[in-house]
Formats: structure tokens, C-alpha cells, sequence
């Protein structure tokens, strides 16, 4: 359990122009905010943006002024012929000094016939190295940026935030995917989170008003409808199938002026939990690719160009760089698919309300989770779950912390059993309840 915070990559605010960008003020993001402090912190809300008039948008039009800054580009002439020849000469006034140094302090008789050597010079064909083997399946990064960019969304938002001199209008920037050609898009919940407008910009520049069909908390998903069709989308890959060292790359719109940015990179590490703004992610995947603000809501994908991760949030410590965390499709499909048809989400509950009982505590308790409270004619009341028992295993798995409970519970359906070893009075006592989904009690 990791019990740092993360920074959401949604836009977030730069203090300072950055060097080389000219002629215009770097991206600053979410303005009225302070910089985020030394250490793990939350990255703001999708609602919490820079203070600007909205921009004038139709339903649909051909894309806003590019975000993009000119880089100052400064060319640097180095040397001279004189001083190339000076230091050629000293060059090999050193090396015969060399040589003689190797072969004992004298130089190499001269009676000796030189030897010469012959180079070869083959045709500029076959001079270039061989182009690596891809696996059956396989495409190269070039590839799955082609074919998965137009299908990565940037997502813009507007709302209106308290601020010490009032309430003022707001903007903030993310990304989001392309799930269906009719126009659902997937992303994160934070980015949107209290927006009353917004848009979405597709790669070839054309933007649409956008209707949030529904959102998520715990997982902190979304999803976005737009009135098109026949539109590019990204096909849900096996997010199970991945392994510590796999090549991922990542597409989305850092810094909310990038659109269509694609980095590159590996697995990490798998099944994290991490806390965030909104509370603890699941089981997200851990990676080394550039994702930073304005990310949020965009794709990971594997080798064969299928979506196999939402990308969430990233850590914000000084001198760390590469730690950033997606959220695996094993999770987001379903909520997608579950908001898609009722806008909503329904979730398994187990009906109790506990304590963690960390190992050496003062009271010397057996490690797990107390039951402090159980809801009346919840699945846990039904299979005689007690006030004052402690869960130590679900499943068969121990179990420490109210996170344990839930992760293992989240990753059951709603009419499965789960197993609950207790303890009680000094002895053990195993349960099995029936999950039902929340809110029927």
C-alpha cells in the first residue's frame, strides 16, 4: 500500500515562462492555485482551471487556435580549421609517444615491412544494419501512433470555482478515449468533475459539445457521448495478459496544448494500490512512459495497439521522475460498459463498517479488520457476522486493512460468494455471504 498522494494529470499551474518558448507565456494551466508542495500531492480537480473568458464554440467547428509555443532555437559554431589541424597534430604526436610507451620506451624498427589493410566499401544497402524482428502481432511504436492518434481525445473544461476574490470562471484540459464509433468516450472522473461545459477536441481538429453520460468515484471514471458517427476508436485489450518489462506507449494531451503526444515505455509494475484526491486506486498499473499534466483520460496501449489502460496520475517529489500509474481496462471496461447502459454503477456490498488492526498494536489483537458495525439485512448480517469479530483472510487471502476487504471484494461479482475467516472470542470461524449489490437494503 503506497500512503502517498498522487498528482491527477489534469492541467496544473507553471509559476514561471519557460526558457525557449517565445512570444507568448508558457502553458500555465490552473490559475489562483499555488504550486503543488515537495512530496506526494493531489493534482487539482478537472474543474479547477485558469481564469480566461470562455472561448466562443459551436456544436461543432474546425478546432481552436493550435496551443503550441515556437521554440527558440539557438545555433552554436564550434572551431576552426586552424585549431582542427593544431589538434590533429597534437593527436598524433601523442600516439607515437603512445606507442612507444607500449612497446618498452622504443619505437618500432623501420625495417619492418608495414602492414597494410584493405577496407572494403559495400554498397549503402547492405551497409545498414537489419531492421529488428517484430513478434507475430507486434507493431512498432510508429505504427500503433498511427493507428491509435485519432482515436485519443484532448477535453476541455469549463465551470465556475470559489476563489478569495469570488466566483470566477475556470478552465481545465485532459484527454479521454474513443471507445465506440458513435461517439462514447471514456476518461477520467476528476477531469470532468463539477465542469457545466464540456468540449472535445478530435485529432483532425474538429471539436464537440459533450454530454457526460455518468462517472464513478471509486474508480474515477467517466464517460463523454458526442453527437458523430463512423468515428475512430480503440479496441479494449486483455490487460491481464501484461507483464513487468512489456513495451507500452502512451497518447494524450499534456499539458492540455499537446494534443496527440505519444511517449513510449515498460510495465513497471502491476496490481499497486495508491492513494489519491478521491481515495485509494486498485490494482493499477505502474509505468516509466512521460505522462504529466493534461494526460489524465488518455490511452495505454500495448504492442498490438489495444487499449489496456486509462492513464490517472503520477507522483510529485522532487527529483522523481518516471512513476506513473493507469488504470487497467479489467477495471475500466466494465464501469464503461455499466455507465453506457444506466449511466450509473452498481456495486457489490458485503454491509459492515470496520477498523484496521495493524500487526503490534497496544492491544495485541490478531491483525486484520474489526467489525465495528454491521448494516441489518446486509449479506454480512445474513451470513452471522458479528459485531467485535476481526476478518482475517477474505477468500482465502489475509487481510490487514479495510482495502484489503474491498479490493478482494471489488474484484468479485455481484451473486458470488466470499469467504470470510474470522476470529472470535479466540476462535476461528469461517463465513460465506452472498454479495449483493449496494443500496438493495
Amino acid at each position: 500500500m503506497m500512503d502517498n498522494n498522487l498528482q491527477y494529470n489534469n492541467q496544473q499551474p507553471e509559476q514561471e515562462p519557460r526558457p525557449g518558448w517565445q512570444n507568448t507565456q508558457a502553458p500555465t494551466g490552473w490559475q489562483n492555485r499555488q504550486a503543488p508542495a515537495s512530496g506526494w500531492m493531489p493534482q487539482p480537480d478537472g474543474n479547477a482551471g485558469r481564469v480566461s473568458p470562455p472561448p466562443v464554440r459551436g456544436p461543432k467547428r474546425g478546432g481552436r487556435p493550435r496551443r503550441g509555443r515556437a521554440l527558440g532555437i539557438v545555433a552554436a559554431i564550434l572551431g576552426s580549421s586552424l585549431l582542427s589541424g593544431l589538434a590533429g597534430g597534437f593527436l598524433a604526436v601523442n600516439l607515437l609517444a603512445t606507442t612507444g610507451e607500449e612497446t618498452g620506451g622504443k619505437a618500432a624498427a623501420t625495417t619492418e615491412t608495414p602492414v597494410t589493410t584493405s577496407v572494403e566499401v559495400l554498397p549503402a544497402e547492405t551497409a545498414a544494419p537489419p531492421a529488428a524482428t517484430l513478434a507475430e502481432g507486434q507493431m512498432s511504436v510508429r505504427d500503433i501512433a498511427e493507428k491509435a492518434s485519432p482515436a485519443v481525445v484532448a477535453i476541455y473544461v469549463e465551470g465556475i470555482q470559489d476563489t478569495f476574490f469570488g466566483r470566477q470562471l475556470v478552465e481545465g484540459a485532459g484527454s479521454g478515449v474513443i471507445i465506440t464509433a458513435d461517439g462514447y468516450i471514456l476518461t477520467n472522473r476528476h477531469v470532468i468533475e463539477n465542469s457545466h461545459s464540456v468540449q472535445v477536441r478530435l485529432a483532425d481538429g474538429n471539436e464537440y459539445e459533450a454530454e457526460l453520460v455518468g462517472s464513478d468515484d471509486v474508480t474515477d471514471l467517466a464517460v463523454l457521448k458526442i453527437d458523430e458517427e463512423d468515428l475512430p476508436f480503440l479496441e479494449f485489450g486483455d490487460s491481464s495478459e501484461l507483464h513487468v518489462g512489456d513495451q507500452i506507449v502512451a497518447i494524450g494531451n499534456p499539458l492540455g496544448d499537446l494534443q496527440g503526444t505519444v511517449t513510449a515505455g515498460y510495465v513497471s509494475a502491476l496490481n499497486r494500490d495508491v492513494e489519491t484526491e478521491s481515495g485509494t486506486l486498485y490494482g493499477v498499473i505502474q509505468v516509466d512512459a512521460a505522462i504529466n499534466s493534461g494526460n489524465s483520460g488518455g490511452a495505454l496501449l500495448n504492442t498490438r495497439g489495444e487499449l489496456v489502460g486509462i492513464n490517472v496520475a503520477k507522483p510529485v517529489r522532487t527529483g522523481v521522475e518516471g512513476i506513473a500509474f493507469s488504470i487497467p481496462v479489467s477495471t475500466a471496461q466494465p464501469i464503461a460498459e455499466q455507465l453506457m447502459e444506466s449511466g450509473s454503477v452498481q456495486r457489490p456490498m458485503i454491509g459492515i463498517t470496520g477498523s484496521d488492526v495493524p500487526a503490534n498494536n497496544p492491544y495485541d489483537l490478531t491483525p486484520g479488520v474489526l467489525v465495528r458495525e454491521i448494516q441489518p439485512g446486509s449479506p454480512a448480517d445474513k451470513a452471522g457476522v458479528r459485531v467485535r469479530d476481526i476478518i482475517t483472510q477474505v477468500n482465502g487471502q489475509d487481510v490487514t486493512s479495510v482495502d484489503d476487504v474491498n479490493r478482494i471484494k471489488y474484484q468479485t461479482d455481484i451473486g458470488e460468494q466470499l469467504k470470510l475467516t474470522v476470529e472470535r472470542n479466540g476462535e476461528i470461524i469461517v463465513l460465506e455471504l452472498t454479495l449483493e449489490p449496494a443500496g438493495t437494503n
